[in-house]
């Protein structure tokens, strides 16, 4: 008995110590992301500045094309030294091996080169996807708009078109991520240029609202109780 209990203690004690590195680990590692990606929005905000004043060069698109791979191998870097935390297959979802896809991808948006126009995007950053009718709402990042793709449409369909609530600014500037909050029919966006979570009504001539204001954001995540979640 002493020795299943001397067991017991031992490996409890190896896996909380385990744990404890893994999450300081972890932390460093979210740290070093959100360090990135912060520098990876103030890149873009500087080349979305310059392309709309038409002011670079040859050098500087060369600059912002290492400074971009910088930020690459750096993530890839922190990726490859992460510790990695096995746990039981049982535990986690999978794909059965038998499961087979297409390996030819098919364009359902965009696919004109870079524009403004509805059959155009310009660096599109995000997706979500409608379980109802399968249609697809894309956050034209240096458009600052939102595009609904409806399955087998030609040309995108402009969803925010209008003002906010109480507001003076333009409704978007360069939206990083939306998604849909199916229990009040709206979209809800992350506007990055405006530092500001926005929700926006589908229905026709609808007026979005400020819902977060004062926010680097970048990211947004709904749970199946309506919590919202923002990086």
């Amino acid at each position: 008995m002493k020795e299943i209990n001397d067991w017991e203690y031992k490996s409890t004690e190896k896996i909380r110590q385990t744990a404890e590195e893994a999450r300081k680990e972890f932390r460093h590692t979210a740290d070093h992301i959100t360090q990135v990606k912060v520098r990876l929005n103030n890149l873009m905000e500087e080349i979305r500045q310059s392309y709309q004043e038409n002011n670079y060069y040859e050098t500087d698109l060369h600059q912002w094309k290492s400074t971009l791979s910088q930020l690459e191998e750096e993530l890839q870097f922190k990726s490859w030294n992460t510790p990695r935390l096995y746990v039981p297959q049982l535990s986690i979802p999978y794909i059965k091996e038998f499961r087979k896809w297409s390996q030819n991808g098919v364009t359902f948006a965009g696919g004109n080169r870079s524009g403004s126009g509805l059959t155009q995007l310009y660096h599109p950053l995000s997706i979500c996807v409608d379980d109802n009718d399968r249609s697809v709402y894309v956050s034209d990042y240096w458009n600052s708009r939102i595009l609904k793709w409806i399955r087998g449409a030609m040309s995108g369909e402009l969803i925010v078109n209008g003002t906010l609530e109480n507001s003076q600014t333009n409704p978007l500037n360069c939206p990083g991520d939306v998604i849909i909050d199916k229990e009040n029919d709206s979209l809800i966006i992350c506007d990055t240029g405006n530092r500001q979570i926005v929700q926006w009504p589908r229905c026709n001539n609808a007026v979005g609202k400020t819902i977060i204001s004062d926010i680097e954001c970048w990211g947004l995540a709904m749970d199946n109780q309506g919590y919202l979640y923002v990086s």
